[in-house]
């Protein structure tokens, strides 16, 4: 049996050189919206009350590694004392935090602290199988949460608000099966989230302690369909159903319309051969895929790393063309 990092073409120890700090941008203005979240009855001078989307945000990137380094995109709200809940976001297969810069800064906005961690590339990406990257990429998440942590010790930087105390992984596409698995190898997360990433790994068996988050478009079982359990191949939704079963407690968004790649900037395009179908309600546009994402993303962790009150989206959804499903 291989290592799974010899995938990566790296040492099964990654060794870490110091942190090396980037200014890749000033303070970007806070846009007017409605405010997402409640401060629980905490004072406001809590870290998480206030959010209002108000926030100015901070962009910085840090790089580190020994034979591969690692990147990271850190968006940090300016104005706001610290230690704050942090959000460390794996992407999808081949893409990288950047690509998700509207998503992930409009998570900073309500006063978390995002890291977007760039996964080192592949030796070979076409004989990955899935299965194989999400272990990977899971223990990758592991060793920057490693890293991250101690650099937090440093008390400057832009991870020097990160708050151990209060870390939560998201993840898209396969980046949500590693956030998944990372959550049952990791008791340093308190809480994870996938969106519209299918599960794999030891973790269809075993759940996680952790409550869990997933966001997923739908899907038809045809006619006549018999699906099968297989390890490597989710088939109707059977690894999504095994990992509920085995979790205490979870959370299960079904989005008609979702596209796979909504959640990039990318899907941010101008107008054209998609808009009678977002029109007919047949697919969902990237800037509704974004404000259902976000205002879940602020309900989930607030109530599970912030201790603030279960908000009524956790019990049924507010939005149209979805079914949530939760236990308990």
């Amino acid at each position: 049996m291989y290592h799974p990092l010899a995938l990566l073409g790296l040492l099964p120890t990654i060794v870490l050189r110091p942190v090396m700090v980037q200014q890749s941008s000033v303070d970007t203005p806070a846009p007017q919206h409605a405010c997402l979240v409640s401060t629980g009855g905490k004072p406001a001078t809590d870290s998480i009350a206030g959010r209002c989307g108000q926030f100015k945000v901070r962009r910085d990137s840090v790089t580190w590694g020994g034979r591969a380094s690692t990147r990271a995109v850190v968006w940090v709200p300016v104005g706001i004392r610290g230690p704050l809940p942090t959000l460390i976001f794996s992407p999808g297969f081949g893409q990288a935090p950047g690509q998700y810069a509207l998503l992930l800064e409009s998570w900073a906005r309500q006063g978390y602290v995002v890291v977007g961690i760039a996964h080192p590339v592949f030796a070979d990406p076409n004989a990955v199988e899935l299965y194989d990257a999400a272990l990977v990429i899971a223990r990758h998440l592991s060793s920057a949460i490693d890293h991250i942590l101690r650099e937090r010790e440093r008390g400057s930087g832009p991870l020097a608000q990160v708050d151990a105390r209060r870390i939560g992984v998201v993840g898209h596409s396969v980046g949500g099966a590693a956030a998944a698995q990372v959550c049952a190898w990791d008791a340093r997360v308190r809480a994870g989230m996938d969106l519209d990433g299918t599960l794999f790994g030891p973790v269809l068996h075993t759940g996680m302690r952790q409550p869990f988050f997933l966001l997923r478009q739908r899907f038809e079982i045809g006619v006549g369909d018999h699906p099968r359990f297989l390890e490597h191949n989710d088939q109707a939704n059977l690894h999504e159903d095994s990992v509920f079963a085995h979790t205490d407690t979870m959370y299960w968004l079904t989005v008609v319309g979702l596209e796979h790649m909504a959640f990039t900037d990318a899907a941010n395009r101008p107008p054209g051969s998609d808009s009678a179908r977002i029109a007919a309600g047949l697919q969902l546009g990237a800037e509704r895929t974004r404000e259902i994402t976000t205002r879940y993303v602020v309900d989930f962790f607030d109530t599970y790393l912030s201790g603030g009150p279960r908000p009524a989206s956790l019990g049924q959804s507010p939005f149209p063309g979805t079914m949530l499903r939760h236990k308990p």
